[in-house]
């Protein structure tokens, strides 16, 4: 019987390369994002496109109900949608934080809550959220993303736990900075923050600097990709998967004393700091 999946936030990056991946190893695949004509190449691949707005209040149940009423079941929901919010916390709006929570978390809640009925009477069925490494490491400025996907990691810690009796799986993939459309994002947002004032300068330069060297030495969405649907198919699947280098570093780096990780950022801090004033060679060359 071929299986059905959901996979949420298709509209590029790691959803567009998660459902291209699926279909190519013959799910039935419905592909769901904001932009039904970015995910359009989609359906090359024999992809169902279909728009879903996670924080709009029933719209996933009307997706769930329109899937089950083609395809008479479910098998795997992945949990991909999601946003960044960057920016020193005094200079982050009240609102961004509440946007941020609405769909990292709350929109997770509740596309979940929409497939469980049907799961739970399968007695059958696999919940796959992509968390974040930053969730064991935070990375100043980026204290908003970092509270949402550290809610999400204890939303589906319980939700394991719950639904344990009824054969179904929750599991969470946990990527490091991507190679996808958040860093010009993130990059876009540190140079308008800077523009605010100056309090917060050396901490701007420090993501300035580091944020492009993780994601070039970083995953592709195809190699996330990859990892999701091995944890959505693995016969055990493992609570957590790390993606690559930076998925493994940063499990280990977030289980260091506090005060440890304190002084591990004032020190990259300070090597932004000299790399800054290079007017030239191979630093400046990362920087940029």
């Amino acid at each position: 019987m071929e299986q059905v999946v959901l996979v949420t936030g298709c509209d590029s990056g790691i959803g567009y390369a998660t459902a291209e991946r699926f279909a190519q190893a013959g799910w039935t695949v419905y592909a769901t994002g904001l932009d039904t004509d970015a995910m359009a190449p989609l359906t090359d691949f024999g992809c169902r496109t279909r728009e879903l707005d996670v924080t709009k209040p029933r719209e996933a149940e009307r997706v769930v109900r329109a899937i089950l009423a083609e395809a008479g079941r479910l098998d795997c929901l992945v949990n991909n949608a999601g946003v960044g919010v960057t920016g020193a916390f005094e200079d982050v709006p009240t609102a961004s934080v509440a946007a941020g929570l609405a769909v990292n978390v709350v929109g997770v809640h509740r596309v979940v809550r929409a497939v469980l009925p049907t799961m739970r009477e399968q007695s059958s069925g696999r919940i796959v959220t992509v968390g974040s490494v930053i969730a064991h490491w935070p990375v100043p400025g980026m204290s908003a993303y970092t509270a949402s996907k550290d809610a999400v990691t204890g939303l589906m810690d319980g939700l394991r736990v719950e639904l344990g009796p009824h054969d179904v799986d929750v599991v969470l993939v946990e990527p490091g900075v991507t190679r996808t459309g958040f860093m010009e994002t993130a990059m876009t947002t540190i140079a308008a923050r800077r523009q605010m004032g100056r309090e917060y300068d050396d901490l701007y330069r420090m993501l300035r600097f580091w944020l492009p060297l993780l994601t070039r030495t970083g995953n592709t969405p195809a190699e996330v990709a990859d990892r999701i649907q091995e944890a959505a198919t693995a016969d055990s699947p493992k609570w957590r998967y790390p993606v690559g280098w930076q998925g493994r570093l940063f499990s280990i780096l977030g289980r260091l004393p506090v005060s440890v990780r304190d002084r591990l950022w004032s020190v990259a801090t300070g090597v932004a700091k000299v790399a800054d004033y290079l007017p030239s060679g191979r630093w400046a060359s990362v920087r940029r």
